[in-house]
């Protein structure tokens, strides 16, 4: 019976993501053209088909979380990681919660310390996913805002470090998005370009959900 109820969940997932791609989605693109094409397919497919190519197991019902005011799951975001890798500059490294040893303060494990140091290695970028106090930016945005949010440019033996003060959100449900969206603007030049960091309208968060899940089926047909 479990088994019978998720799958009537996911079910319900995929008709809210099709409801979401025909009318908000549509409202504000000029070509409609491809949200149809995404429409159809995610109509048309076993919500627990795999997405192939990302090198982790990923189905569609994991992406139907891309549309307006939903929580972006882990799955998405290093689904979003993957697609960002075909710029062939960046690498992305996951990390968990820091441990507290009881005398340093909150440290890294080493596990994270070495994937960290070899991704440093490869690539001009290092994209470095935090889980912030043990849920993955599901925070307020007051807690989010405090925390901060960093980009390291590693070098041999210095950095810099630059504090992302834009934008700031006015909700809880759209952290994974930005994040997504500033990585994005590190390594390529093809980020969307028409969502206005100083007015974050709905229209424009609308236009972001739908350029991520754009990307991973695009990625998906590679």
């Amino acid at each position: 019976m479990q088994w019978l109820w998720n799958l009537q969940s996911a079910c319900r997932e995929a008709v809210l993501c099709c409801t979401w791609l025909t009318r908000s989605v549509k409202e504000v693109e000029d070509d409609t053209s491809p949200a149809h094409v995404a429409f159809l397919q995610i109509l048309e497919c076993w919500p627990y088909a795999a997405l192939k190519e990302f090198g982790f197991d990923l189905s569609y019902a994991a992406i139907f979380c891309l549309r307006d005011l939903e929580l972006v799951n882990d799955a998405v975001m290093r689904a979003v990681a993957v697609s960002l890798s075909r710029f062939k500059n960046n690498q992305t490294v996951m990390l968990p919660p820091p441990t507290s040893d009881g005398q340093r303060g909150d440290i890294l494990q080493e596990k994270a310390i070495r994937s960290i140091a070899r991704a440093v290695a490869s690539r001009p970028f290092v994209l470095m996913l935090v889980n912030l106090g043990g849920f993955k930016w599901d925070q307020e945005p007051k807690e989010v805002e405090e925390a901060g949010g960093r980009y390291h440019e590693e070098g041999t033996e210095t950095y810099n470090k630059v504090d992302v003060t834009k934008p700031k959100q006015k909700d809880g449900n759209n952290c994974e998005v930005f994040v997504s969206l500033s990585f994005w603007r590190c390594v390529s030049a093809e980020a969307p370009s028409d969502v206005v960091l100083s007015d974050l309208s709905p229209s424009g968060i609308t236009k972001l959900r739908w350029a991520l899940l754009r990307a991973i089926l695009k990625m998906k047909q590679r």
